[in-house]
């Protein structure tokens, strides 16, 4: 919990902008309290589903179940990018979070900041300060803004799409717009820096992935999720 002694002057800001940040993480993580989101954990299964079809030679690549996985795919990872730059006031977005912390930059200091580690001790977190937040007495504004410029840019092609696309149909058909998986990875590579980022800021913690390395969960029998690809899904005698 946030010291009241030091020079925050509204803890409950603190306290409040940490929740949301939780709930950021959670929603782009992946969680089973989300029925929608997880960025990170549907493209960990995504990419390691293309691996293991890459890998066998006996299926046909030109099939019409895998394109409907990938297009479903796609549109849930748009839907997920564009929640987090959406700027409705009731949304819990990371673009609305970024704009509260600008707002009160002036409220998380330095001080507070270093008075925050534990163990690490004081020369080493004034550093880790500076480093990501400005040498002010107080998060840099700057290097918020920044921030947010960055989020702004690396979404526009994926708020663009959905618009055109995904959420509406545009009347002038013909629009050739698309989009690529390295618009969408460079966009998700960046919220999760940006979430860290800020993780480090507001709990003095940080994390090289905020995805666990193993999400595929084993069960009692010693079997695990992918084994579902070692059973033959259709009886195909008749073929």
């Amino acid at each position: 919990m946030i010291d009241m002694k030091n020079d925050i002057k509204n803890y409950e800001l603190i306290d409040g902008l940490i929740k949301k940040l939780k709930d950021i993480e959670n929603d782009f993580m992946g969680s089973d309290t989300y029925a929608v989101g997880g960025v990170l954990e549907n493209k960990f299964l995504y990419d390691r589903f293309v691996t293991i079809v890459n890998d066998n030679s006996k299926i046909n690549k030109s099939n019409s179940f895998l394109n409907y996985i990938k297009i479903n795919y796609i549109t849930s990872i748009i839907i997920a990018v564009c929640r987090q730059v959406d700027k409705n006031s009731d949304s819990v977005s990371l673009i609305n979070f970024l704009e509260e912390i600008y707002s009160n930059a002036d409220k998380i200091t330095k001080k507070w900041f270093v008075s925050q580690y534990k163990t690490l001790g004081e020369e080493y977190s004034k550093k880790d300060f500076e480093e990501n937040f400005g040498s002010l007495t107080h998060v840099d504004p700057g290097i918020i803004y920044a921030d947010i410029g960055k989020l702004l840019f690396y979404t526009k092609e994926i708020k663009k799409f959905r618009n055109k696309k995904v959420a509406h149909l545009d009347k002038n058909k013909k629009i050739k717009f698309d989009i690529d998986f390295n618009i969408l990875y460079k966009a998700i590579d960046l919220i999760e820096e940006i979430i860290k980022k800020y993780q480090l800021l507001l709990t003095q913690s940080w994390t090289a992935k905020l995805l666990p390395e193993k999400i595929l969960s084993f069960r009692n029998d010693g079997s695990n999720e992918e084994d579902i690809f070692c059973v033959p899904w259709k009886n195909c005698k008749d073929i």
